[in-house]
């Protein structure tokens, strides 16, 4: 559907994103967070989806700085966001982040 040019919805492209992260093809689900990061449709779901995808993919670095950008942007990413954070660092014994 991205190839033939169609706008998907939000919830599509999360379990897009969440489907690529439980397989550990990132790449795939970065290509997909990335045409929708600045659309209309990006939202905290589309964020927390990406984040878990990075954390699944054992880019807890990576999860944590997307985290910390969403939150200087304003996101508020919700209790969602927050567990799926915490937990990705929390896994990986990362105890205190700076």
């Amino acid at each position: 559907m991205l190839t033939l040019g169609c706008r998907t919805e939000e919830v599509t492209a999360a379990s897009l994103i969440s489907h690529y992260g439980k397989q550990h093809k990132l790449k795939q689900a970065e290509d997909i967070f990335a045409k929708y990061v600045n659309s209309p449709i990006s939202s905290k779901l589309l964020y927390n989806s990406m984040i878990d995808a990075f954390a699944k993919c054992g880019k807890q670095e990576k999860a944590y700085l997307l985290y910390k950008q969403a939150t200087v942007e304003g996101l508020d990413l919700g209790a969602v966001g927050i567990s799926i954070i915490v937990n990705a660092l929390t896994n990986e014994g990362m105890t205190a982040v700076k």
